[in-house]
């Protein structure tokens, strides 16, 4: 699939998903799939 890294931070007082394909073999496919994920998992944070 890809390697690809995620993480949180703020910026301008806003929380954002960071999102970075670390491999040209990353999909736009797999980075909506790792969206997706992430914001399962962030619910309310």
């Amino acid at each position: 699939g890809g390697e690809r890294t995620t993480s949180i931070t703020k910026l301008d007082e806003k929380t954002v998903l960071r999102l970075v394909a670390l491999s040209p073999s990353v999909t736009s496919k797999i980075l909506m799939e790792t969206i997706s994920e992430a914001r399962k998992q962030v619910r309310g944070y």
